[in-house]
This record gives C-alpha cells, structure tokens and sequence, in this order.
C-alpha cells in the first residue's frame, strides 16, 4: 500500500504526502487540540493567510497584538518558518525574552539588547563569536551583506515597551534606524496583549514607522470550521451535521 501510495502523482489538490496521511493517520492515535500553552505544528495553522503575509512582506505589519490565546505567538512563528530560507539569504530570527528589563536603566538595557541580537546573529553562522556586540556591530555588518532579508520578531514585549518608554524609547529608536538603514532588509515584528496598541498611536514613538499594526481577534467561521473538520477527517471523523 505504501509503494503504491506513493507511486501516485502530485495532482493540484493533493500532495502525495498528503494522501499517505488521508489513508494512514485513522489506523493510529494523535491528539492535535491541546489545553496547554503551546505553538501548533504548520499542519495546524488554519486561516490567517493574509496576517502571516503581512507579517513578511516590507513594509507590512510590524506590530501585532490582541488577547491572550488568539494565535499571535502561532502566527509569528509560522511567519519565521514560512520566510526562513537561508539557502536565499533569508534569515528568520526571534528575539531573546525582554521581561528581565523592569526596572533596569537605560545603559543596562541597551547593552544588553544588543548583546543578546549579536548571539542570535552568531548562532546562525553570521557573526563571529564574541562577548559583547553593539548597535553598530550589526547596522554595519547588514550594510556589508546587502544580499541578506532578515525577519526578527519579538513576543510578549508589553513590558519591555513600558521600560524602554521611560527612558526615551532609545532600543525602538535604534530598530527603527536600522531598518530604514537598510530599507526594510532587515524586518522587525512585534507582539503583545492590547496595551501594545497605545505606544503605536503616539506620534513621537519609532514603532510608528516600522511598519503597520494589526489586532488579532478569532478565527472567522470559515478557518474556525475547517480547524475543527479538516484534522478529524484525517483522523477518520466526519460530521453529518456542520452544527454540531
């Protein structure tokens, strides 16, 4: 059954793959709704097509934010695999957590933001190994390589945005140089609960002109029902009645 299974070709609708999983997956056990915090696997990812497109394209959204439990850590994390292609030059990055900053002054933040980019760039293969980086460690080494897309987003940065707002939002500012610097070649995303919103509507903050903000609200029904039928089917359950 396999060899034959595979034999078969693509066609539009289905892959083969896909087709393995349509006949295999009811002759075993897996759970895909889950009530624990955690990201879904892509094969879970229903709807928010044009959110996730947004979130890659330059300029588009560069700010996303709603409730919590509506999908926006699911939707940065399909953006990153979604943009990410090393072999083409793009590189997609998520920030370190930014929650230890309450209270820390404005030079400690600083340094360490940029400390912690600077590892992220360096675990890739991008930078070389070192202690510490700067601000200008980075801004230089992307004018160097113009060949390089970068999408860097950051969860949860409610917080970190109050802080950086007392001391003059000198971080934002520096992510907003960088990414007119390098005319949008390096991307910056953000998410966090609806206090976001606020510090994007203010004329004199740097977040205003990374990019589009977005309200992540529910499913609409269409994406909401095939959320609900598509992984049943494969698990070998249909609904007779949609209500239900």
């Amino acid at each position: 059954a396999f060899l034959f299974i595979i034999s078969l070709p693509d066609d539009g609708n289905e892959s083969r793959l896909k087709k393995f999983f349509k006949i295999t997956l009811p002759f075993t056990y897996h759970n895909p709704y889950l009530d624990t915090v955690s990201i879904p696997d892509s094969e879970m990812v229903f709807g928010r097509a044009n959110e996730i497109k947004e979130l890659i394209s330059s300029p588009g959204d560069a700010i996303i934010f709603g409730g919590r439990q509506l999908g926006k850590s699911t939707l940065l994390q399909e953006a990153e695999t979604r943009f990410n292609n090393p072999e083409e030059g793009f590189y997609a990055m998520r920030g370190p957590s930014l929650e230890h900053y309450r209270g820390k002054d404005s030079r400690y933040m600083k340094d360490d933001f940029w400390k912690k980019i600077g590892d992220v760039f360096s675990s890739k293969g991008l930078l070389k190994t070192k202690e510490s980086y700067r601000f200008e460690d980075i801004l230089n080494f992307l004018n160097e390589r113009d060949d390089l897309r970068i999408l860097f987003s950051f969860d949860e940065v409610d917080n970190f945005l109050k802080e950086d707002d007392k001391n003059g939002f000198p971080i934002c500012t520096d992510l907003k140089k960088i990414n007119l610097d390098t005319k949008g070649r390096f991307k910056i995303v953000m998410a966090g609960l609806l206090s976001v919103q606020r510090f994007s509507e203010r004329p004199n903050v740097p977040l205003a002109q990374l990019g589009g903000i977005r309200n992540i609200g529910m499913l609409d029904k269409r994406d909401a029902m095939e959320l609900i039928q598509v992984p049943s089917a494969f698990a070998g359950y249909s609904f007779d009645d949609v209500s239900v």
